[in-house]
């Protein structure tokens, strides 16, 4: 009992420090007051509000604690069981299919399971990349594997090149428009056990290119904000009928920022500028642990929404 009380504790002391809905027009304001500290203090609000929700996500009741002794998500070796509910199901696919990308959806504005996470496929686990693609129906893939890792040039064609055949599916890359710090490239592909060429479906990959391997955020905020800008103009509505699919090399180290971010602008646009980044990360966070993984990363969602308003000046008013 005193833990449960402990972490309610937490959780309202985290609610006291600017968590409640702010209109853009007010949001300059909260970023200055969240970036400075208390009197005495040597940590700053932000500090403390990321410490504040992160352990009341972590704190759970014992009795949730005694039915599960595996490891966390993010680890090889999680029990996926524990997180069946979010996992998404290829129901046409054999057992080999089990999981090896980890994906999980993401909640989103709107109560949805909009957003798609995973790992960055390589060459032996791109089929079951594109089973998630054909069997929820993906029109989007953020690709956010940095130059110089492992599955950067795989992620660049996701299989196009050569012969275009990936197990049961013909791929096609089609063209690329190079922007600063991303590539925009367009692809096709059908299930081959479909011979109607009305299966034939068009996928749009953003590859950001301005995150250096090694950096927990992106060196440029402006390069990473059209991106999502340009996602937004091809997809412009958060649906779990048809998911953005957002992979990096872990499956949370880079999808979590950038699902973060993106979930509040699409809050901003839909919801007349009303932002809750708190909310998206507590979330986001009780969903997988993993996903926003340090403060440098959280200032940053800040950072990044408060250069969004900035920068497009629609919602000053609000």
């Amino acid at each position: 009992m005193a833990r449960q009380g402990r972490s309610r504790n937490d959780l309202e002391s985290a609610l006291l420090i600017g968590t409640h809905p702010v209109l853009t027009r007010q949001f300059a304001s909260v970023v200055d007051y969240i970036m400075g500290k208390e009197r005495k203090s040597r940590t700053t609000r932000l500090e403390e509000q990321f410490n504040l929700i992160v352990k009341s996500v972590q704190e759970v009741p014992e009795s949730a604690e005694e039915q599960s002794s595996g490891p966390t998500y993010g680890n090889m070796e999680t029990v996926m069981s524990e997180l069946h509910a979010y996992r998404p199901q290829l129901q046409k696919r054999g057992s080999k299919f089990i999981q090896r990308l980890g994906a999980i959806f993401l909640p989103t504005v709107g109560n949805t399971n909009a957003l798609l996470v995973c790992m960055s496929p390589t060459d032996q686990h791109m089929e079951e990349f594109w089973s998630l693609v054909d069997e929820h129906r993906v029109t989007t893939v953020i690709s956010l594997a940095s130059p110089g890792s492992a599955t950067y040039e795989t992620c660049q064609y996701l299989g196009a090149r050569g012969s275009g055949r990936v197990g049961q599916f013909s791929v096609n890359y089609i063209h690329e428009k190079k922007n600063k710090g991303s590539v925009e490239r367009t692809f096709s592909f059908r299930d081959e056990n479909h011979e109607d060429e009305d299966y034939l479906t068009t996928i749009k990959q953003f590859q950001l290119t301005s995150w250096l391997e090694g950096h927990d955020t992106p060196s440029d905020i402006q390069s990473f904000l059209g991106l999502i800008e340009e996602v937004l103009k091809w997809q412009p509505s958060l649906s779990d009928k048809r998911p953005i699919l957002i992979h990096c090399q872990t499956g949370f180290m880079r999808c979590g920022l950038t699902a973060l971010v993106l979930n509040e602008i699409q809050r901003i646009r839909k919801e007349n500028g009303q932002i809750n980044i708190v909310e998206s990360f507590k979330t986001m966070k009780t969903r997988c642990q993993d996903l926003v993984h340090n403060k440098t990363q959280y200032r940053f969602c800040y950072e990044a929404i408060l250069a969004y308003i900035t920068n497009s000046g629609t919602y000053q008013n609000l």
